[in-house]
């Protein structure tokens, strides 16, 4: 089975960082952390359990089996980007052309735009760290000579934006408050 996963310009370590993991590096491929780090993480989950048992609720047992289907169960996947280049033009152009791939008019880009998740975790990451997946994708972009300086800030600078109507979309499906939401996100503290 093809699987379009493993971009090496997809190591996002920080987000295992925040889990007290320090040396993940799996290939862009997060099945393939080192068992040592998945318990880790088992274990931060745990303790994040223990300190707020309001974690207990009717998705215990789908975090549980989503944690077991990432970290546990075997992937014999064949990695397309392990093989490809990423080719961010050619292959935007490709779905938009020849698979009419829908684009957001809140970001230039078309990666991770499936649904307000991204959006919402991004803005989390943004105001807390000063920085989101974006920025760990353009840098390696950078620095294996892929774009320019200038051109990486340009994008990261877009999309990076808050994409409000995402937010709302999101928000409104979860039944949630997001202005209060946004509020609580706005008032952590920061990282940097």
């Amino acid at each position: 089975m093809f699987y379009c996963r493993g971009n090496e310009l997809e190591k996002e370590e920080f987000k295992t960082g925040h889990c007290g993991v320090r040396d993940a590096d799996p290939g862009g491929v997060i099945h393939d952390l080192a068992w040592k780090n998945k318990l880790k993480l088992l274990s931060f989950y745990g303790l994040q359990y223990a300190k707020n048992p309001a974690y207990f609720n009717e998705s215990t047992f789908d975090t549980a089996f989503a944690y077991f289907s990432t970290y546990v169960q075997p992937h014999n996947y064949v990695y397309l980007w392990h093989y490809l280049p990423w080719n961010e033009k050619e292959i935007v152009s490709t779905l938009t052309k020849e698979y009419n791939w829908e684009l957001s008019p809140e970001t230039p880009t078309s990666w991770r735009i499936g649904d307000g998740t991204p959006a919402f975790y991004n803005y989390i990451y943004y105001q807390v760290q000063g920085f989101t997946e974006n920025d760990s994708l353009r840098a390696r972009q950078v620095r294996e000579g892929i774009l320019s300086r200038e051109r990486a800030l340009e994008l990261v600078f877009a999309e990076n934006a808050p994409q409000y109507g995402n937010l709302k979309w999101y928000f409104d499906t979860l039944e949630l408050d997001g202005d209060a939401v946004l509020t609580v996100v706005d008032n952590m503290k920061k990282l940097y």
